[in-house]
């Protein structure tokens, strides 16, 4: 079970960010009735997990009533990607003073996050027997929608996304519910494919093609919500040499900054890429810590020095988290950035500063600090050898 100061803390961070998209646990009061609603959630969350999840029922229905299709508090927070102006809309269970996502229609995704035991949700019979075998809410091109395929299970992915005929679509993620593992489609790109069909009611990610470069994929962990416990206040940090020196030709993903901090104070950290130039449109990491010790905040990434003339990149898909692992004890903030440009268009290069990060000292120890799950790809999408380098922080005081 998650904590309320993991709770509360990422109610504090909600606010303009989310419009960008970044995810955030909310406090799991009970939600709405859901009366005598016909239809229900397709694919509700499990507890503490993300899900793409389906509304089923009749349009302009309130969120609160759909989403309690799925059980009584079983929805914590909720997302929808407006397919036009890309901005996201959230709701929050018992916080409607900062949710402004309202209404679902029917056949409209969001993505949703489990706060306690659901219970699975059918589609509706209503739906399903008007359903034609063609996408629901397919993206405009160069934009992201959730999309929903209400075809037959299995269906190849491809052969599903064909039916938008008003645009091609160039990429699709999935997050798997049961292993938090995002799957990918990119258009005539089987070798790096890895969401093969589509089963019945199935939501997921998807970019339109058209107007736009086709974006570089990320092997993309899945997203799990924390924020940090607090807003830090930045000080004054004590001056300390952190990560050590990268080989001679290798390239290191290392933490830069300082290397202590006072109990109740915070840092920034940088995120470095480290070594010779070399050229990448596609990343991401995990930063694992003592939560006993410290407390992080969601990596920020860089995108001053990210962003090129002609790439730009992503980091909200999944969005950027402070704490992604279940246990109490461990902390896991979470990165994931790609970029939209062909092979061809030009790619920030190592060394630079990929992203920061605000760590918050707890209690008095040494704190360690290590990269799993770290991935960078080439403009191509070829894989790039990167080694990770831990690096440690002292909280001092009490």
């Amino acid at each position: 079970m998650l904590s309320n100061r993991k709770l509360w803390g990422a109610l504090l961070a909600a606010g303009a960010p989310l419009a960008l998209g970044v995810m955030a646990l909310a406090c799991s009061c009970g939600a709405g009735s859901s009366g005598a609603q016909s239809g229900g959630l397709a694919n509700c969350p499990q507890v503490g997990r993300w899900a793409i999840s389906v509304w089923t029922g009749e349009d302009g229905t309130d969120t609160s009533q759909a989403l309690a299709t799925c059980g009584e508090g079983a929805v914590a927070a909720a997302y929808r990607i407006h397919p036009q102006t890309q901005v996201w809309s959230r709701w929050f269970a018992g916080r409607a003073d900062i949710s402004n996502l309202a209404v679902l229609d029917g056949g409209q995704g969001v993505i949703a996050l489990g706060a306690s035991m659901s219970t699975a949700s059918a589609p509706g019979a209503e739906l399903r027997s008007a359903a034609v075998e063609a996408m629901f809410g397919c993206p405009r091109p160069g934009k992201w929608a959730i999309s929903v395929w209400p075809g037959a299970s299995g269906t190849a992915t491809g052969q599903a996304l064909a039916t938008c005929v008003d645009v091609s679509v160039a990429a699709a993620y999935w997050i798997d519910p049961d292993t938090q593992e995002w799957k990918r489609y990119f258009d005539g790109r089987p070798e790096i494919t890895t969401l093969t069909t589509l089963d019945e009611m199935q939501g997921f990610f998807a970019l339109g093609g058209g107007p736009g470069p086709t974006p570089t994929p990320a092997q993309s962990p899945a997203p799990t919500a924390t924020a940090s416990p607090s807003t830090p206040t930045p000080t004054t940090a004590p001056s300390t040499a952190t990560p050590t020196a990268t080989p001679a030709g290798g390239l290191q993903l290392t933490v830069v900054g300082p290397g202590s901090v006072d109990v109740g104070s915070t840092i920034e950290l940088s995120i470095r890429l480290q070594g010779d130039a070399v050229a990448f449109a596609a990343f991401n990491f995990d930063l694992v810590y003592d939560q006993t010790l410290v407390s992080l905040g969601a990596p920020e990434a860089a995108l001053d020095a990210l962003n090129t003339a002609d790439r730009t990149f992503q980091c909200d898909l999944p969005p950027s988290s402070g704490d992604v692992d279940p246990d109490p004890q461990v902390g896991r903030a979470r990165l994931v950035c790609f970029s939209f440009g062909g092979p061809q268009a030009s790619a920030p290069s190592s060394p630079t500063t990929v992203a920061t990060i605000e760590l918050t000292g707890v209690a008095a120890g040494t704190a360690a600090l290590t990269f799993e799950n770290v991935a960078f790809f080439t403009p191509d999408a070829s894989p790039i050898t990167i080694a990770p380098n831990p690096t440690a922080v002292t909280v001092e005081g009490e």
